[in-house]
């Protein structure tokens, strides 16, 4: 389910920045902090070692879950939410509370990544609810997919009535 906040917002941020600069390699033509500069120089040496050449969607595809959300941090406030990031997110959405939102989304992530317990450290129910209504801000089709093609209250519910605190169970979903 992450997957699908991760490419919706990755997605979203850089059609609204190639748009506002009129130019897909709009990351080479801002001023951004160090460690996002680095971020990119990364991805393209990553690109760049498996022998492909750099393009756009590659860099994008390359950038990690946290160089998104660190762009919606408070230090772009005036450069890019106001200029450009805004127009990917509902009118009236505060920067505040979104990149509070994804900050509590990629926490979550990285324990899942990280092979963290998350039972019983966090309500989980509150968090799915959570990450479907941060794709929903972004883009409803997306959450829509994401909703139907994941087992997380089925499975969550099994394990509540069985009494497993630690167990993982994987669903299966019909291929359509």
């Amino acid at each position: 389910m992450i997957q699908g906040l991760e490419v919706a917002l990755r997605n979203a941020v850089h059609n609204v920045m190639t748009s506002g600069i009129d130019s897909p390699d709009w990351y080479d033509k801002i001023q951004i902090e160090e460690s996002e500069r680095d971020a990119i120089d990364e991805a393209k040496k990553k690109i760049s070692d498996k022998h492909l050449q750099i393009t756009p969607g590659r860099v994008v595809a390359e950038l990690t879950f946290g160089f998104w959300v660190k762009l919606l941090a408070w230090p772009y406030e005036k450069q890019l939410w106001v200029k450009f990031l805004y127009r990917a997110f509902p009118s009236k959405m505060k920067r505040k509370t979104l990149h509070g939102r994804l900050v509590n989304l990629k926490t979550l992530r990285n324990r899942i990544a990280h092979h963290e317990r998350i039972i019983g450290k966090r309500n989980l129910p509150d968090d799915y609810r959570d990450l479907l209504e941060a794709i929903g801000w972004i883009d409803s089709t997306v959450s829509r997919w994401v909703q139907s093609t994941n087992c997380f209250e089925m499975r969550y519910a099994k394990r509540l009535k069985a009494g497993k605190a630690t167990a993982i169970i994987l669903c299966n979903h019909p291929k359509s």
